[in-house]
């Protein structure tokens, strides 16, 4: 926040502009699979229809608690970040998870593990360490 208070006017505008564009999900489906891409997972009541009806605290507010243990929903994959792998279940350390209709991607970089990527397309991971 300080280096933004330091900004001109037209780079807070920018930065914010940037930040604007953002959408709180994503549902794509590819190669016939539908797949929610969010930040950290659902607000309490999501549905696959209903998303579009919850503000941006909703979906980064202090109350979303991805289950992974809990399959959301029957014919969807739920893609999340946020929550290190390590925390989910510790066999995935440094790795993508995937149980219950998850995808987790957070492989906890920010804990020297490297970065996981998935190629929705082919299902294939990749690694930069």
């Amino acid at each position: 926040m300080k280096g933004f208070g330091k900004l001109t006017r037209d780079g807070k505008e920018g930065i914010i502009g940037y930040l604007a564009e953002f959408s709180l999900y994503e549902k794509v489906t590819i190669n016939g699979q539908t797949y929610i891409l969010t930040h950290i997972g659902l607000p309490d009541g999501a549905k696959p229809d209903n998303l579009g009806s919850f503000d941006a605290y909703d979906f980064i507010g202090p109350d979303i608690n991805t289950d992974y243990g809990k399959e959301y929903f029957n014919d969807i994959i739920l893609v999340t970040g946020h929550i290190p792998t390590l925390v989910i279940d510790n066999a995935y350390c440094g790795r993508v998870y995937r149980k219950h209709g998850h995808i987790a991607i957070d492989t906890g970089a920010a804990f020297g593990y490297g970065m996981g990527c998935v190629c929705l397309d082919t299902g294939e991971e990749f690694y930069v360490r």
